[in-house]
């Protein structure tokens, strides 16, 4: 292994030789559109006003893809091609460095949303599905974050999540379509269970995967939630008011929860991202139900 890190090592220095300030400004914009927070504000806008079905099984294919990272992070330890040469790191990261879940986590959602999107044109789909990955994976690179064979992997990783999701979801939703609602439940509590197991120091995207799921259930047992319902002002506000809403219950349960040094932490942490995950999938639907800018899919 440490050959191939020397070797991943050269190669970043092979990237940064064309550094500037302000190729690494546009860099860092990049790398930041494959992190947490853009993806959930495109999620919550794709959930609530486009297609609330389709946004969840992206949110499902990319926290299930976030889950596999953090288990396999978790398993490998290796650290980031900046401990072994500082000169490289243009920018630093707290987990370690294989495989890449930017890269990892682009390859999954952007693949599945051009397969869920088939009229688009066929040129842009493979835009979409490939090239963003692409640009995202030669950021971490870029940046000294990640070796290229972290990125190789991510890629590899994040495209089979999504091929397993498009062949194995049309067979396997309808048997879970007939499952009671507490069987449906369980089913997801023990998918986060096992992913406990595997990566107890990071509970984070699995603790988001229940709630999401577990919100989704809920919901679709109830009435349902019609995203394409509204006014074109009316989905506007939803989706300003929505990712308000989460953004403050993300970043103000961090303020007042336990910090990374008490017991605690990852207890608290897994209930923060559950309630996040959960506040998309059920309580904001609810909530644009109840205040008149949005249906229920059945009356």
């Amino acid at each position: 292994m440490e050959n191939i890190w020397d070797w991943g090592l050269d190669i970043i220095r092979i990237f940064q030789t064309i550094q500037s300030p302000f190729l690494t400004a546009v860099v860092k914009f990049i790398t930041n559109l494959g992190a947490g927070p853009a993806y959930i504000i495109l999620l919550c806008i794709i959930m609530w006003t486009v297609d609330y079905t389709k946004g969840f099984r992206l949110g499902f294919v990319l926290l299930f893809s976030a889950s596999i990272n953090n288990a396999a992070k978790s398993y490998l330890n290796v650290p980031r091609p900046y401990t072994r040469d500082p000169s490289v790191g243009l920018s630093t990261e707290s987990s370690s460095s294989t495989p890449s879940g930017h890269s990892q986590n682009s390859a999954a959602f952007w693949s599945h949303f051009a397969y869920l999107n088939p009229k688009l044109k066929k040129a842009f789909a493979l835009s979409i599905a490939f090239v963003i990955p692409l640009l995202i994976g030669l950021t971490r690179i870029y940046l000294g974050v990640h070796y290229p064979t972290d990125v190789l992997m991510g890629w590899g990783i994040g495209f089979a999540v999504s091929i397993y999701a498009i062949l194995f979801a049309p067979l396997v939703t309808p048997l879970l379509n007939r499952l009671p609602k507490i069987i449906k439940i369980l089913t997801a509590a023990l998918l986060v269970v096992l992913f406990n197991i595997l990566s107890p120091e990071d509970t984070s995207m699995q603790a988001a995967l229940f709630g999401l799921c577990l919100g989704f259930i809920l919901l679709c047992e109830d009435k349902g939630f019609n995203a394409k319902s509204g006014t074109a002002v009316q989905k506007i506000i939803r989706a300003i008011l929505g990712i308000a809403v989460v953004a403050a219950l993300y970043y103000g349960l961090k303020a007042v929860f336990p910090s990374e040094d008490s017991a605690q932490y990852q207890a608290f942490r897994f209930i923060r991202y559950g309630l996040v995950g959960f506040f998309t999938s059920f309580v904001m639907p609810k909530f644009f139900i109840l205040i008149k800018t949005a249906e229920p899919l059945q009356e």
